[in-house]
């Protein structure tokens, strides 16, 4: 993260490589839900992190580094990854003195708040709620996840248990 980079300097002779996979994990989740709206974003070349910060804050648009932005990729993840209005609050939420001025959860910012986001942000990508169900009834009935690629991974955890390490397949 920006936060970091000055923090970690290549030793004498060395170099370090950073690499930018232009929202890989959004571009995947788009992919395995068949989720049309996003498909049809990244395919126009469209950011998708700022379409969500316009569908979040009810804006016509918004900067690239804005912090509107921020919150949404963020925001993003975290429902992508099997978050919950609840978990994300506490991890959006940073009180440090370089943060305090940026759009973020709040410990003022209700939890219903956070839970209409996450509600809007589905209603506009409904494949990815049927993708995350057809995922939770595959394993709950079968034990197992299968990839894209045939490949299997068996889950014998209580869904209630594995739901955030499937979410992270």
């Amino acid at each position: 993260p920006p936060e970091v980079r000055g923090m970690i300097v290549a030793g004498p002779g060395n170099v370090l490589v950073a690499g930018d996979y232009s929202q890989l994990e959004a571009r995947i989740l788009a992919i395995l839900a068949n989720d049309f709206s996003s498909l049809v974003a990244f395919r126009l070349g469209e950011d998708i992190h700022s379409i969500n910060a316009c569908d979040l804050f009810g804006l016509k648009s918004v900067a690239k580094e804005s912090p509107e932005r921020n919150f949404a990729k963020s925001f993003l993840y975290g429902i992508s990854y099997g978050g919950a209005a609840e978990t994300l609050k506490a991890k959006l939420f940073c009180p440090c003195p370089r943060c305090i001025d940026k759009v973020q959860a709040t410990p003022e910012m209700p939890r219903a708040r956070m839970k209409s986001m996450a509600d809007r942000w589905f209603a506009r990508h409904p494949a990815v709620v049927e993708f995350r169900r057809a995922l939770r009834k595959q394993i709950v009935d079968f034990h197992y996840y299968e990839s894209p690629f045939g490949g299997r991974r068996w889950i014998f955890s209580p869904w209630q248990e594995a739901e955030r390490e499937v979410y992270n397949l």
